[in-house]
């Protein structure tokens, strides 16, 4: 978004405003837009906690774990190709950023096995086997 604003209101020189906030602010009032559909609700919400789970663990509690099965659900029960689209979205990323049998992987692989549909399926089986965390692997050298 831009601040569209005349010139006279502007300070003559640089100004970085920073806005700190909760990322599970930003997680939680992706649910509570009600202009938005469900399904895209809960994929900003799964994005968001995805995102700042990725490089904070202690952001991942047992709660907001416990919430990810239900979003996931909502994401994989949209008419196709978005269900597809979006899951190999999620996918990349879980693959890329959390390490094989990690929480967080496994619950993903769970919530595609409970849709029995072979496109879904095929998504993650062809990559399942890959060892994640190459990002933060790079990170560290």
């Amino acid at each position: 978004m831009f601040l569209d604003a005349p010139s006279t209101h502007l300070p003559p020189f640089p100004l970085v405003i920073r806005v700190p906030f909760d990322p599970a602010d930003l997680a939680d009032a992706a649910l509570l837009d009600m202009e938005a559909e469900p399904e895209t609700r809960a994929l900003v919400s799964v994005t968001c906690t995805l995102l700042h789970g990725s490089d904070h663990p202690e952001f991942l509690t047992e709660a907001r774990l416990a919430r990810l099965p239900a979003l996931l659900d909502a994401v994989l029960t949209q008419a196709e190709p978005a269900a597809s689209r979006d899951l190999r979205a999620v996918w990349d990323f879980v693959r890329e950023c959390f390490e094989v049998g990690t929480p967080v992987r496994t619950l993903v692989l769970e919530a595609v096995a409970r849709r029995s549909s072979p496109r879904l399926t095929a998504i993650v089986n062809g990559v399942n086997g890959v060892n994640g965390s190459e990002r933060r692997k790079r990170r560290r050298r």
